[in-house]
């Protein structure tokens, strides 16, 4: 974990930079229950207020999953449920004594039409723009280290990719995730966040019915999603292909016999592979 707050930091300019909205005590909190350091913490805050286009401080389950670094990744819509971002959201409005169904709703809604009238669509990438999909595969700069210092608005806030039926619209288009949130949801992804942290964020992503286990079904969706071009949806591997990666898959990784994989199986999995740095965003 990071340090206190020091005078003349990184963390200085973030209290600068936001109009004293971020306070020294919240980056306190941030260092406290984040890995990040003060310039990858005041990166971040950079990466908020591009994303923050109506200024008041708090983020849409929308607007983060816009984050410039989550575009290619080939899970992006299995970020809501890994990141827990829908639990968050409860917790928060729990913690307001409100819900979606009252005043709330109207804000969402307020939100959404908002948000129609003052964003524009993301235009897509080619597909020869997109790196090569590798197992799990998460960021679009793995293993590079992306500086960002300039402030310059995005232009985008597409749903495309992120929801089904499972979610909302209310859901989806409520701010909630201020700073502080938005810094301790992307922990997972920090180079000195823990192996237990990203490899239990790895089990959420493949356990699609959300049954505390994996299923042949939940690594052939996975599986699935990771061999699709996240832009255009073009399948790179057929669905026999597929079928027979996920049995081989699970015929080397089931300890238990019982027909679906634990935890702790994925986790003895991962451990043979590079996942951590697969996993891992450097902002």
């Amino acid at each position: 974990m990071g340090g206190l707050l020091s005078k003349g930091s990184y963390l200085d300019e973030v209290v600068y930079l936001s109009n004293q909205n971020v306070t020294p005590s919240d980056l306190n909190i941030i260092q406290k229950d984040t890995d990040f350091t003060e310039k990858e913490i005041l990166n971040l805050y950079f990466r908020f207020y591009q994303l923050d286009q109506k200024e008041n401080q708090k983020l849409s389950i929308t607007q983060f999953l816009n984050l410039d670094e989550l575009q290619n990744s080939p899970f992006k819509s299995r970020l809501i449920d890994g990141l827990e971002l829908i639990k968050e959201q409860s917790k928060y409005l729990q913690g307001k004594n409100l819900t979606l169904d009252n005043n709330t709703g109207q804000e969402a809604s307020n939100q959404e039409k908002a948000d129609q009238k003052n964003y524009s669509r993301r235009q897509s990438k080619s597909a020869a723009d997109l790196p090569k999909a590798n197992f799990l595969n998460f960021a679009s700069v793995n293993g590079t280290k992306k500086k960002l210092y300039k402030i310059t608005p995005l232009n985008n806030n597409t749903q495309e990719g992120i929801t089904s039926n499972k979610y909302s619209s209310k859901q989806l288009n409520y701010s909630f995730i201020d700073f502080k949130l938005f810094c301790k949801i992307l922990n997972v992804f920090s180079a000195k966040a823990s192996s237990s942290n990203k490899s239990r964020f790895l089990f959420r992503i493949f356990d699609f019915d959300e049954d505390g286990m994996l299923s042949k079904d939940d690594l052939i969706k996975g599986i699935t999603l990771l061999f699709t071009d996240p832009h255009t949806g073009e399948k790179l591997m057929n669905k026999s292909e597929i079928e027979r990666l996920a049995v081989a898959v699970f015929s080397e990784t089931e300890t238990n016999q019982e027909g679906f994989l634990k935890y702790e199986d994925l986790q003895l999995n991962l451990w043979e592979t590079d996942f951590e740095k697969n996993c891992t965003i450097y902002f």
